[in-house]
């Protein structure tokens, strides 16, 4: 049974700042409770139905943390899903130190408020699925341990980092490191014309009104997505998530085919 100071401290994580304050947040769900679990995150607390407990193996059992039972009306009623599933975890923030070296080593995506939490998240699930181990969120952007990014993310939030920068520095590391960033724009050159960089700089505006100005003149190129629709009404643009996942692939699409090129060169 959850006692009043548990409801508080929960009630609390639902807002950034008592996430910020605190350090910690709530993950709720079976798969993303398992995972978290798995993968070694630090657990503050953990609550459970006896439904979910009694679903356990011995051998899951024995690994999770001390676990507080409660009901399944409990559940719901600090739960924000409709259809609670048994389990949720107060989770620590991890901290991941800037390593320019590492983050511009690769891929690597840039977001200048991104504000809507499914959008985030999605784009979280994109990366993980893509391997792109790191994120640059401008301080505008909704915070990566919101609820509906971490539900929207199906547990990626576990394989990506995500670094709260200023992004006009995260440009000019670039620069200096001959690093090429480029704005993604619905009017930038077809990413497909282009030549790309394996280890670039993807930078992502706004649902509603893109990119600022001042980072889109920073950047190296201007890409878009091409739209292969000409009715002319009801779509003006392309989702971000969606934006970053084709972005995503065609880099590493190029790059396979350039790794397959090279082997086929050496054998010859």
């Amino acid at each position: 049974m959850l006692s009043q100071r548990q409801r508080r401290e929960i009630a609390r994580l639902r807002e950034r700042k008592g996430r910020e304050d605190s350090r910690r947040f709530v993950v709720e769900g079976d798969k993303i409770v398992r995972e978290s679990l798995a993968d070694g995150w630090p657990v503050v607390a953990l609550y459970a139905t006896r439904a979910w407990l009694d679903a356990l193996t011995p051998e899951s059992r024995a690994a999770i943390p001390s676990c507080t039972e409660i009901s399944s009306q409990e559940l719901r009623s600090l739960s924000l899903q409709p259809t609670p599933q048994g389990v949720m975890a107060v989770l620590e923030c991890r901290i991941h130190p800037l390593n320019w070296n590492e983050v511009l080593g690769d891929l690597t995506l840039g977001l200048a408020e991104v504000q809507d939490p499914g959008n985030f998240g999605t784009l979280l699930r994109s990366a993980a699925w893509f391997g792109v181990r790191h994120i640059l969120a401008s301080p505008g952007c909704v915070d990566a341990t919101h609820p509906k990014v971490l539900q929207a993310s199906m547990g990626a939030f576990l394989r990506v980092r995500v670094h709260t920068v200023d992004l006009e520095t995260a440009l000019a590391e670039a620069r200096r490191r001959g690093v090429q960033s480029y704005a993604t724009e619905p009017r930038g050159t077809s990413l497909f014309d282009l030549p790309l960089a394996r280890n670039g700089l993807f930078l992502f505006g706004n649902e509603s009104r893109g990119l600022p100005v001042e980072l889109a003149r920073c950047a190296s190129q201007s890409v878009g997505v091409p739209s292969w629709s000409h009715a002319g009404y009801g779509i003006d643009s392309l989702n971000v998530a969606a934006a970053a996942a084709v972005v995503c692939a065609e880099v590493r699409r190029r790059a396979a085919a350039l790794r397959e090129n090279h082997g086929s060169q050496s054998v010859q």
